[in-house]
């Protein structure tokens, strides 16, 4: 179980194509950043994300789950119940492109995450990203987003004209989401965010964040939120914050 917040941003795109799911009871999520325009990019968000969210809630806690889709022996239950739920969300977009010519095919980065006995496995497909907090601690990047910007050039990845995804759903019939287990504890914060933040403004705003840890958990998340929130991207944004 965690509590969550979600915040969006608006930049200087007019059309929101982000968009975002959680069941902190269940401990599951995702975020997805759209691409393809007006009723397209962000159709193919949502659909990802709810497909996402039905597949995990469906078959969590199933010791049969993982058959017969696809099995990763280095992967734990939860793991593969995500892994598949992202191959299941991209089946889905992929539907949804049928019949659509290339300039009228959406496509979305996603990232899931499931939560369940202090194991945290993420999946991440394209631009998203995710950053684990724990007291007084430096904060962790545990989600990179691949990119455009991150293959040109490592050293200069905020570039904001090259922030295009290296894959994404709804594209192409088989890809593998990059998969990350982590063990959390109780009181860490997990940053979970869409393209955008980036630059000197992203990073102010995580040093802000790392140096106010409160009198408790709750307390800091408080301050994380309004942090994010006073903020301002020039990309849309979605950020969705999971307090364990």
């Amino acid at each position: 179980m965690s509590t969550s917040r979600l915040i969006k941003k608006q930049g200087t795109r007019l059309v929101q194509e982000d968009y975002a799911v959680f069941n902190s009871q269940k401990g599951v999520f995702a975020i997805a950043d759209g691409f393809g325009g007006a009723q397209v990019g962000d159709e193919v968000a949502r659909l990802c994300c709810e497909s996402v969210q039905e597949f995990l809630e469906l078959e969590a806690g199933d010791s049969d789950a993982t058959l017969p889709f696809e099995l990763r022996k280095y992967y734990s239950l939860t793991g593969n119940i995500l892994f598949n739920g992202l191959v299941h969300a991209n089946r889905k977009a992929m539907t949804f492109n049928e019949g659509r010519g290339n300039s009228r095919k959406g496509g979305a980065s996603v990232l899931g995450g499931s939560y369940k006995q202090g194991l945290l496995a993420l999946a991440n497909v394209g631009s998203t990203g995710a950053w684990l907090f724990r007291e007084h601690q430096m904060p962790k990047q545990v989600i990179t987003p691949r990119n455009y910007a991150r293959l040109w050039d490592v050293f200069h990845e905020d570039d904001p004209h090259k922030q295009a995804p290296l894959m994404a759903l709804g594209l192409v019939d088989h890809l593998e989401p990059e998969l990350v287990e982590v063990r959390v504890r109780s009181g860490d914060l997990l940053v979970a965010h869409t393209d955008g933040l980036s630059g000197s403004g992203w990073q102010e705003a995580l040093a802000e964040i790392q140096v106010a840890w409160g009198e408790s958990p709750e307390s800091f998340l408080d301050h994380a939120t309004q942090v994010l929130e006073s903020r301002r991207f020039d990309d849309n944004t979605t950020i969705l914050l999971n307090l364990f």
